[in-house]
């Protein structure tokens, strides 16, 4: 079987090519061809592993290319040939196919290269979530803001370049119908080794603690639980829900939960649906959305409680952080 939901795209029309690449990549952006009346033949492949996406992306020719900021993904990206001019915030570096550009959330960022028309972008895409769950975990800590990632990952040797070669190894199996990555026996794993290794891999403000002694690996029920609840949390599952899900007792998530999420399943469970919550009203405008839809979409029934907890956590009321621009 090929990796999960192995997509394939081409296009010569601009329009298209954007729309069907935001099925890919779960993120908008926008693409200008350099030179007027130019060829444009655009590919994409893609597939999940879990909360790792990958995906490479050709345009057989010179574009600019703007992404709106997200604020749920990790971003790392290298041209197989050739230089990308990459703009995050205000940082500009010069991606190549032994420097990836990395991207944290929040911020918008810009593309522009291409120049030959058989280079190709690989791309890897990280749920934030999970990679600063995973952080946390590592050092016993919680990670309360984006990681700092240094724009530039140097994949010429070391850890990074591992990594890389694991990531370019993974693409290739993904599209395979016996490959390994397409097993969901192996995805899971693997996506737990990207998002490892990509944080032993960088330079982040994180990282001297990450080489001290690490936690106790979190066990795999304990990963795929976690997975689930945030894949389904807007749905009205239960504990009993995910028990089933991953194959484990109510009785096993809670103990594994206790002792590698610091809570309980029920408590990680409301906890991801508030931050989604959270999230949904940061995207949203009074004049689109009110906080008691919001709040019933991610299963809080009772607005007072929803509203008090929000408070607590984020500081402000949910009305407040919906009017907020």
């Amino acid at each position: 079987m090929s990796a999960s939901g192995y997509q394939t795209y081409r296009s010569a029309d601009v329009d298209e090519a954007v729309e069907l690449a935001s099925r890919v990549l779960s993120y908008d952006h926008r693409v200008t061809p350099v030179r007027a009346g130019a060829p444009f033949a655009w590919e994409v492949s893609g597939f999940a592993l879990g909360s790792v996406r990958l995906a490479r992306m050709s345009y057989g020719g010179r574009v600019d290319v703007e992404m709106q900021s997200h604020s749920d993904a990790y971003g790392i990206s290298a041209p197989s040939a050739g230089l990308l001019n990459v703009r995050t915030g205000r940082r500009e570096v010069t991606a190549t196919p032994e420097f990836a550009a990395v991207r944290g959330p929040d911020l918008e960022s810009a593309i522009s290269g291409f120049e030959q028309p058989d280079d190709r972008l690989t791309m890897v895409r990280i749920d934030r979530r999970t990679l600063e769950r995973e952080l946390g975990r590592i050092i016993n800590d919680e990670v309360t803001a984006p990681i700092d990632f240094a724009p530039l990952l140097d994949l010429r040797t070391g850890r990074a370049a591992e990594w890389w070669q694991l990531v370019q190894t993974l693409y290739r199996s993904g599209g395979s119908p016996d490959g390994l990555a397409g097993n969901p026996l192996v995805s899971a794993h693997v996506a737990g080794l990207l998002t490892t290794g990509l944080l032993l891999a960088t330079e982040h403000r994180y990282r001297a603690a990450l080489e001290q002694d690490a936690a106790p690996a979190m066990p795999a029920v304990i990963r795929r639980a976690m997975d689930f609840i945030d894949e389904n949390a807007g749905l009205p599952i239960t504990v009993t829900d995910v028990a089933a899900a991953v194959g484990a007792s109510a009785r096993t998530l809670q103990r594994g939960f206790r002792e590698h999420a610091g809570s309980s399943t029920l408590a990680y469970l409301a906890r991801v649906r508030l931050e989604n919550a959270h999230q949904e009203l940061r995207r949203s405008g009074p004049e689109t959305a009110t906080v008691a839809a919001i709040a019933a979409r991610w299963g809080f029934s009772n607005l007072g409680r929803f509203a008090a907890r929000y408070r607590t956590v984020y500081g402000v009321l949910p009305g407040e952080a919906l009017r907020q621009p």
